[in-house]
């Protein structure tokens, strides 16, 4: 398999109603950086790269054949309750507010502007997947 440098074999590529907005968003609330973007004619982003951490993030302004589409993302973070807040003061919606879970991570759920929904956790403790098996039986 071919993957690009700084790449995984697996990258999330969302695909929005503003590319503008998405770009602000995604640098206010993750510090994400722009690595490389691309416009069309009329200014509006046909691809962009972005780096979150060690991973590549792409995004690109949706058109007429291609609407816009949510997607759901877990992103680790070094303080998830920090992420949280300031996703919500940058426009999010709430979906879950954080709680320690039974599998080991400290997660909270929100719905960005552009209709996608984050998870931010951060691990609190390992678990087995026999341990959280026997809790799930619970």
């Amino acid at each position: 398999m071919a993957v690009p440098k700084d790449s995984h074999s697996v990258n999330s590529f969302f695909l929005v109603a503003d590319g503008e907005r998405m770009l602000a968003f995604l640098k206010n609330v993750f510090g994400a950086t722009l690595t490389e973007r691309h416009n069309r004619p009329d200014g509006t982003i046909i691809h962009a790269d972005l780096r979150l951490g060690d991973s590549r993030l792409m995004l690109a302004q949706a058109v007429k054949e291609f609407p816009p589409r949510g997607q759901m993302v877990y992103v680790y973070v070094d303080d998830p309750d920090a992420t949280h807040a300031l996703a919500l003061q940058h426009g999010a919606k709430q979906l879950n507010p954080l709680a320690d879970q039974e599998y080991g991570d400290r997660v909270g759920g929100f719905e960005d502007p552009d209709g996608n929904w984050w998870w931010v956790a951060k691990r609190i403790r390992e678990r087995t997947p026999e341990e959280i098996a026997k809790n799930n039986q619970a």
